[in-house]
């Protein structure tokens, strides 16, 4: 399956935050070392209540909420930080099998990480983080890599691929891509909001940083509502996904298999 999407609300996100992970709508990852936060943040206003910075060594990944924790993963290193959700200085530091963290997510009963390539590993936090399973991520056979920012949606793991704007849509027992969103536009949206805010502010716009990608998603289970943000971007989107089916829908597969699945070997930034 192949989606488009539609924006039908969108809400002020601080520009200066690297984000890495978006969990539950109120809660973010911010990368950068020196610059690293777990936050909690007001959706409508985009004010953060409260935040941790972390320490300088350690560039903040993905985030998310398990039980009554959070659980924030660093990248090139295992460390992961959980917070209690109600007092962030409330701090455990665990370790997961990964040398590298990039995605974390949470089914309700294991947590979901990833370290760029394109295996999916599930660890017990109940277990000091002990590996409980791995699948690799393919599509029709390909493998699928540089997977980024991850959240759990309705029974399937969604994956940011870094550096593009596309989201997997991943069967957990399998691995198999069962999806692709499509967000080509999203990014030029937050480009024009950048632009806006300079003018209104009067200043000149400046075109956002290379690293200015797509990486930050967040579903809210109860009210079935989907919110995706970017590294950089001064602005959250709520959107509604469309299927595109028939001719265009197999034309759309087709461009999300180039462009998507990145081949070969790159060198990784963050």
């Amino acid at each position: 399956r192949v989606f488009n999407f539609k924006v039908v609300k969108e809400f002020p996100h601080d520009p200066a935050a690297f984000t890495q992970g978006l969990q539950d709508i109120l809660w973010e990852s911010t990368g950068m070392n020196g610059r690293s936060t777990v936050r909690e943040v007001e959706l409508k206003s985009g004010k953060v209540l409260r935040s941790k910075k972390l320490p300088k060594e350690d560039f903040g990944e993905g985030v998310t909420r398990h039980g009554d924790r959070l659980y924030q993963i660093t990248w090139m290193s295992p460390r992961t930080w959980s917070y209690a959700v109600s007092d962030f200085d409330d701090v455990q530091q665990l370790e997961t099998p990964l040398a590298d963290g990039w995605g974390i997510t949470s089914d309700g009963t294991h947590l979901v990480v990833g370290d760029s390539s394109e295996r999916l590993t599930w660890v017990d936090p109940a277990a000091g983080m002990k590996r409980v399973r791995q699948v690799a991520v393919k599509d029709a056979g390909t493998p699928v890599p540089w997977l980024n920012e991850l959240e759990f949606v309705e029974g399937l793991v969604w994956a940011n691929i870094w550096h593009t704007d596309c989201i997997a849509q991943i069967d957990p027992e399998s691995g198999e891509v069962v999806g692709w969103v499509l967000l080509g536009s999203l990014r030029r949206r937050a480009e024009d909001a950048a632009a806006a805010d300079a003018s209104a502010a009067g200043k000149r716009a400046q075109p956002l940083d290379r690293e200015a990608v797509l990486n930050g998603i967040a579903y809210d289970a109860e009210q079935q509502r989907l919110f995706l943000t970017g590294k950089l971007w001064p602005r959250i989107y709520q959107v509604e996904l469309q299927e595109v089916e028939g001719a265009q829908g197999v034309a759309n597969l087709q461009r999300a298999r180039q462009h998507c699945i990145m081949r070969g070997n790159m060198q990784a930034g963050r």
